[in-house]
């Protein structure tokens, strides 16, 4: 990511956060911002995604690019369905379950 100072695309995780909407009509908090850095979020994958920014001084920063990859990301396409079991599968599994259990002494 470029720098800040040079970027002018780069904007405080406060300011992100008045880009993005929230509940009720309002935007969302900057500590939401802060900790999809810190910690990510779970995308339709079921990945985590962080937020890219960088530290300038005191101050995180991410870029509007930024932001878009991690929202694409977020929204990006779901893990492949797996089709569900038929109900000889599901019996067939569940016996098995029963006999471990069984064998183990449960």
């Amino acid at each position: 990511m470029a720098n800040p100072a040079i970027d002018p695309a780069a904007m405080s995780l406060s300011a992100a956060a008045r880009r993005l909407p929230g509940r009720n009509g309002t935007h969302a908090n900057p500590s939401t911002v802060a900790r999809w850095v810190h910690k990510g979020a779970t995308g339709a994958d079921g990945a985590r995604v962080k937020l890219v920014a960088i530290r300038l001084g005191g101050t995180l920063y991410v870029t509007e690019q930024a932001l878009a990859d991690f929202l694409a990301a977020l929204n990006g396409p779901p893990a492949a369905d797996v089709p569900p079991r038929s109900p000889a599968a599901r019996r067939k599994a569940a016996d098995e379950a029963v006999r471990k259990l069984n064998a183990m002494g449960a």
